[in-house]
């Protein structure tokens, strides 16, 4: 019989850490420090994001530790480990992606290789170890007011599109604006995390996309946001010298048989939400 609330603490960087952070304190979890300040009669698990710069930031914590060595880990990582292409760097068709496909990093030259690459550094030192179980969390563009605006929001695209229209400017869209993506709510994704701590806190373990399975190109994505402020916004391409992803949608099969969850809220629904939030 535990004593009281299950404890866990953050390690590493992650756009959704905070978000993560406060969602766990309200359902009832108990935020400590660092494993030291940890009551032993009670539960444990760490909470790591994987998008830090330098991919190893928390993780020789983990390791140096032979106490925290074993503990679960709720790992935040990313679906920029993806690619539309294959092997061959030739663009793949356009399907969804599962947790078990291969990882195509394009170059390491790109500039923004170090995102992917060091995503799957950390999930390859957690999901290895000899002794703890890990649950990675591979979010796809996961969007929407956390609390309350001053104390976090979510970057991302549907971020930028709804801080422009705030401010009556043009919505700047990548060329060609055809990329396709999904947008997952985050009262979608904090359930996701709800469904997947039982089964890590049980001893289970594995790798999981959330997001949503409605694809949208990104064209349409502002064109929705200009409706949902019901403002007369401009919308404009413009270049992108980086190589651009054509497609990043997630298979989420494996969430939805193992945690019984899927995404409850609609991107029109979730834009119009923030638009009569902002007024």
């Amino acid at each position: 019989m535990s004593r009281g609330p299950v404890q866990f603490f953050t390690l590493g960087e992650h756009p959704l850490l905070f978000s993560v952070t406060r969602h766990l304190i309200a359902s009832g979890y108990e935020l400590i420090q660092h494993y030291a300040a940890a009551d032993n009669s009670r539960p444990v698990f760490a909470v790591f994001g994987a998008e830090a710069r330098n991919g190893t930031d928390g993780v020789s914590y983990l390791f140096s530790q032979p106490s925290v060595f074993g503990l679960p880990v709720l790992c935040l990582s990313s679906s920029s480990v993806y690619s539309d292409r294959d092997h061959s760097l030739d663009l793949r068709p356009m399907s969804p992606c599962n947790e078990g496909q291969g990882h195509v990093i394009t170059s390491p030259l790109d500039p923004t290789a170090f995102k992917p690459l060091a995503a799957l550094l950390v999930e390859h030192q957690l999901t290895t170890r000899h002794s703890g179980n890990t649950i990675v969390v591979r979010p796809f563009n996961v969007y929407g007011p956390s609390f309350t605006e001053e104390e976090c929001h979510i970057p991302g695209v549907v971020d930028t599109f709804v801080s422009a229209a705030e401010m009556n400017k043009p919505l700047e869209v990548h060329t060609p604006g055809r990329q396709v993506r999904t947008f997952l709510h985050v009262d979608d994704f904090n359930k996701a995390i709800d469904g997947l701590l039982p089964r890590l806190l049980s001893g289970g373990r594995g790798i999981y996309n959330v997001g949503s399975d409605d694809q949208v190109e990104i064209m349409s994505l502002a064109k929705s946001v200009k409706h949902a402020f019901n403002k007369d916004l401009e919308i404009v391409v413009v270049d992108d010298p980086s190589r651009h992803v054509w497609w990043c949608i997630p298979d989420t099969t494996r969430i939805r048989v193992d945690a019984k969850w899927r995404p409850t809220t609609s991107l029109r629904s979730g834009l119009f939400a923030i638009a009569r939030m902002k007024e």
